[in-house]
């Protein structure tokens, strides 16, 4: 950290070594192999500012690939993730003043201190090390309940259902739209997130419709670009009322589990994420990667909000995951499924 950080970087020298620690570790303690085969970047500067106190400023966007010893002939993909760099002259040397890039992993570690100067922190280490191991507890308590989850014994506890889900279409869809947006739809990147925005696109791309019916309903009716509206509304859009939409939902519209084992999971199934008690995100499944045994240790996912393509699940920072499991749709009116369903 020493070559690249400057004297008086003080507490975001530690802010950046703990969340690479934290990066680092959690990759370690997967089922998945999460060493790097390769790497490349490219970077696009967006905006250099020379500062009265001779500083300089640079705002960089980085699209970069990593192929995982696990699968690398894959390019897990980062489109574009943004840094923030403050650097210092220091001994005829520029060197990092400050470090902060858009992506999920320094967000986990940043949300608890946003607002204070760094620079100025007292037992910084101490404070952004106490972040780090709570994170891997909670990492480490999410990996326990996959693994108890596991695979489902006997045969699946499916659903009936109507009409097939369309898992290639929605997994094309999802790889079509990481890094740019369908123009089609409302983006709420900046408003909160557009993951569940993205992953309900995905789920109609595969043939679910829309749902009006009942007391759980899941649509866009496309008369608002913000994050506010009807019910129904919100849940095309909000992780945590979409969820509860997949698990209460009956008769007519999508069928789906919310309690399904973890590696059960198929092209075109869903991840949610987050942390405890607070599911904060979402992803769409576009493939399965399994060891030689033919047994299932991880997935690869697309995502909106922090772009990424092929990307392992398990190299994802939000340190607890479950699977949304999708069937496929029915569309008999809620009385006349109820009535079959008794027969």
């Amino acid at each position: 950290m020493d070559d690249l950080f400057a004297d008086s970087a003080g507490g975001w020298k530690a802010f950046n070594e703990q969340t690479w620690q934290y990066e680092i570790q959690l990759r370690a303690m997967q089922r998945a192999d999460l060493h790097l085969d390769g790497y490349f970047y490219e970077l696009q500067i967006e905006e250099v500012e020379r500062r009265a106190d001779g500083t300089v400023a640079a705002d960089i966007a980085e699209r970069s690939i990593q192929n995982f010893s696990q699968h690398p002939w894959i390019d897990s993909e980062y489109p574009a993730i943004r840094h923030h760099f403050l650097l210092v002259k220091q001994d005829s040397r520029w060197l990092l003043k400050e470090h902060v890039q858009g992506d999920g992993v320094y967000w986990n570690m940043y949300k608890e201190f946003q607002g204070q100067d760094f620079e100025q922190m007292e037992n910084a280490g101490e404070a952004f090390s106490g972040r780090k191991e709570s994170l891997l507890a909670e990492a480490r308590e999410g990996l326990r309940e996959r693994q108890a989850s596991g695979m489902p014994v006997g045969p699946p506890d499916e659903p009936a259902v109507s009409h097939a889900y369309d898992r290639m279409a929605a997994a094309a869809y999802a790889q079509r739209y990481v890094g740019e947006r369908n123009p089609v739809w409302p983006d709420f990147s900046r408003q909160g997130g557009n993951c569940q925005n993205f992953a309900s696109q995905c789920l109609l791309e595969g043939g679910i419709p829309m749902d009006l019916n009942g007391e759980d309903t899941w649509s866009w009716k496309g008369k608002s670009d913000r994050m506010e509206g009807p019910e129904d509304t919100v849940t095309w859009i909000n992780v945590a009322r979409f969820d509860r939409y997949a698990g209460n939902n009956r008769g007519y519209g999508l069928a789906a589990r919310t309690d399904a084992a973890f590696y059960s999971g198929e092209t075109g199934d869903l991840i949610k994420m987050g942390t405890s008690g607070n599911w904060s995100h979402v992803v769409v499944i576009t493939d399965v990667v399994k060891d030689d045994r033919g047994t299932v240790i991880d997935y690869l996912i697309c995502s909106n909000t922090t772009d990424v393509k092929n990307f392992p699940a398990s190299a994802y920072p939000l340190p607890r995951q479950s699977l949304i499991k999708i069937y496929g749709w029915n569309d008999a009116p809620p009385a006349e499924m109820e009535s079959a369903e008794k027969q």
